[in-house]
């Protein structure tokens, strides 16, 4: 029998909502695009030069799609690298390349404060003209693997997207600022289905959803698990996993009850239709804690399983890879993934403060503050193994000559 022991039920606080309307009359044309990407740059206060390199336009994302529309991709080569979207102009995506080239040590007196990162984030955002409602902002520091704050810690500054003061269960903005310098490494938008209009329907009560998580736990054999919490949600469905061909799909959004429980064993959650009460899909594989059968997951999974070595990196005084360690087959450092995950932002890999290295050539990164093991698209839960590992790692005391990444 269902234990109904210390059930939550969250509704969202309020929050002024607007969503997104195209900016541009007519798809963005590369000299467009162009033009986009220089005004940005100078706007975050790395302006750049010479001559632009496109590619796309195509949804962004490797695995599943990070925005809902097919954007420009635009190189300045060793200087910046952006996604622009051509519905909207918004700058989806910015990473600062020229900062892990010529990044020095500068005096760890120079550090900014928590809400120095955030005003810098926030003109950043509002530089990328993207205009959906988001939560309050959020900072958090990184210490670049441990290496001191003169040599790489990062404010990351994030922000939920929102509908109707609802939050979605992904998606949302990141935003990575230097706290040495206040320099912005990187941006991203996660918005992979397009915005919702304002006549969505929520007709199911907090209640009716726990019951209908229930009646299915019970269908599935569940029966013996605790319900824990009942929490108001958007939620992204119908997205390929890991299109292997073809171009990436955005998601399709519904407002929907998210119910979880826990028992021996099992940790699941269940997207309750708003609207319908109908069971639309759910977190970690709907009623499993493993990682969902098929796409990057199971090709990670695979490649650790396959792997006869693993060499893990941590970030140097420049940003450069320095290896820190060695296992050959049969080291526990082995048993790295216990289960998929979702996030409001997905982490970024080029700020990772490591970098796994398979012997099959697959190159995994890690962020130990999140706990999050993975690759562009599919981020998993690490296993305490794995934690335990890199946090007796020694940390780069010096440069050393750059790795290939």
């Amino acid at each position: 029998m269902i234990s109904h022991r210390s059930v939550c039920i969250l509704l969202p606080c309020l929050l002024t909502t607007c969503w997104q309307r195209p900016l541009i009359a007519d798809p963005l044309t590369q000299r467009q695009a162009v033009e986009v990407a220089h005004r940005f740059c100078e706007r975050v206060g790395a302006p750049v030069t010479g001559r632009a390199v496109l590619a796309g336009p195509a949804i962004p994302g490797i695995g599943m799609a990070l925005y809902w529309a097919p954007c420009w991709r635009v190189t300045f080569p060793g200087q910046a690298t952006l996604q622009i979207c051509v519905v909207t102009g918004v700058v989806q995506d910015y990473n600062n390349d020229a900062l892990y080239t010529t990044l020095q040590r500068v005096p760890a007196a120079t550090d900014i404060s928590a809400q120095q990162a955030i005003n810098i984030a926030s003109a950043a955002l509002r530089a990328t003209r993207q205009r959906e409602a988001l939560s309050l902002p959020s900072a958090e520091i990184d210490s670049g693997g441990g290496n001191d704050a003169a040599s790489g810690s990062t404010w990351f500054v994030g922000w939920e997207r929102m509908w109707q003061s609802v939050p979605y269960l992904e998606g949302g903005v990141g935003v990575s600022v230097l706290a040495a310098t206040g320099q912005i490494t990187g941006l991203t938008l996660t918005m992979p289905s397009p915005p919702l209009t304002a006549s969505m329907a929520v007709n199911v009560t907090a209640a009716q959803a726990a019951s209908a998580g229930e009646r299915q736990l019970v269908a599935k054999g569940y029966g013996d698990m605790v319900m824990d919490t009942v929490e108001m949600r958007v939620v992204q469905t119908g997205v390929d996993p890991a299109p292997q061909t073809g171009p990436l799909t955005p998601s399709t959004a519904r407002v929907a009850w998210v119910v979880s429980a826990y028992g021996p064993g099992h940790n699941v959650s269940m997207y309750v239709d708003a609207a319908s009460e109908e069971i639309i899909g759910g977190e970690d594989g709907f009623l499993s804690s493993t990682p969902p059968a098929g796409g990057v997951a199971s090709e990670i999974v695979a490649a650790l399983g396959r792997a006869r070595e693993i060499v893990i990196s941590g970030r140097g005084a420049r940003l450069e890879w320095v290896e820190l360690a060695k296992w050959g087959a049969g080291s526990e450092g082995f048993g790295m993934v216990t289960s998929a995950s979702t996030m409001g932002v997905l982490p970024n890999p080029g700020l990772a403060p490591y970098k796994i290295a398979l012997g099959s050539g697959m190159n995994l990164y890690y962020f130990p503050e999140q706990n999050l093991l993975g690759a562009p698209g599919c981020w998993m839960k690490a296993s305490p193994q794995l934690a335990g590992l890199v946090k007796n790692l020694p940390v780069p005391a010096s440069p050393a000559p750059a790795k290939t990444p």
